[in-house]
């Protein structure tokens, strides 16, 4: 889909340097990433349109539960959990700067692949140690042509390709 297209369809979405269009809810972050976007910082949308065709969808849900599933697995975990085993799925250690240091945490990564040319990559990045209870879950979703580039260091294969939880 073009992104004169796009924004016809969708008007009020917010415009995005660099990426295209956003729109954010109390429980998620959707993001539309296109092929052209506007690479400037400081001009409005009109001096500097997005341009090119959808490129693939970033969907990211805030700090929940790890032990209940997302609004967007609910919705649409058929479709992974009907789908054969992931082209790739790791797990690689992760650090974030928190209030009085650095969270260690582990971050999840799990990419399918359909012969529709339908993708999508589930990343769950946790913090076990320092908050238990929590999780931050995002899906990349698109279409077409992409890259299968994993260069993560000391990652380690999941241990259940169907489940990578």
């Amino acid at each position: 889909m073009s992104a004169r297209e796009f924004r016809s369809l969708h008007p009020d979405l917010l415009f995005v340097p660099y990426t295209g269009y956003a729109d954010s809810t109390s429980y998620a972050k959707t993001t539309f990433v296109f092929t052209d976007p506007c690479g400037v910082d400081s001009r409005p949308e009109e001096d500097c349109p997005v341009r090119g065709t959808l490129a693939y969808i970033d969907v990211e849900f805030g700090f929940e539960s790890a032990d209940r599933p997302t609004l967007f697995m609910e919705l649409w975990g058929a479709v992974f959990r009907d789908s054969s085993a992931p082209v790739y799925c790791y797990r690689t250690s992760v650090e974030e700067a928190g209030g009085r240091g650095s969270l260690k945490g582990r971050e999840i990564v799990a990419h399918w692949d359909s012969e529709s040319g339908f993708w999508a990559t589930l990343k769950k990045r946790s913090f076990p140690r320092e908050v238990p209870d929590s999780a931050r879950t995002s899906y990349r979703i698109g279409w077409g042509e992409h890259s299968h580039d994993v260069a993560v260091p000391n990652r380690t294969p999941c241990d259940d390709r169907t489940n990578p939880d």
